[in-house]
């Protein structure tokens, strides 16, 4: 897995897979929180996570789920977003 940055996993996602999309925030401005200050957001390349999520489905076997981070995941495209989806549901085991 290619982790950059600092990662935040909610204690609800103990037993996920992390798969970092992003690294730090988009807006990165907001005066309470100082969690990814210094770090330039970017969105990871398509070919760094596809080769995590076939990673994860080699080496990950126990784990049934998969959390998408970093701070502002949500922020790629939908048509980007929908393929890391569908390759992370085609890659899942049965």
């Amino acid at each position: 897995m290619h982790y950059e940055g600092n990662i935040i996993r909610p204690p609800s996602e103990a037993n996920s897979i992390l798969l970092q999309v992003t690294v730090g925030c988009s807006r990165n401005k907001c005066t309470f929180c100082g969690t990814y200050r210094g770090e330039n957001f970017k969105i990871k390349p398509d070919s760094v996570i596809m080769e995590d999520i076939a990673f994860a489905a080699q080496y990950c076997k126990h784990q049934r789920r998969v959390f998408i981070c970093d701070g502002d995941a949500l922020i790629v495209p939908q048509k980007r977003l929908l393929k890391i989806l569908i390759e992370i549901e085609n890659s899942s085991p049965g």
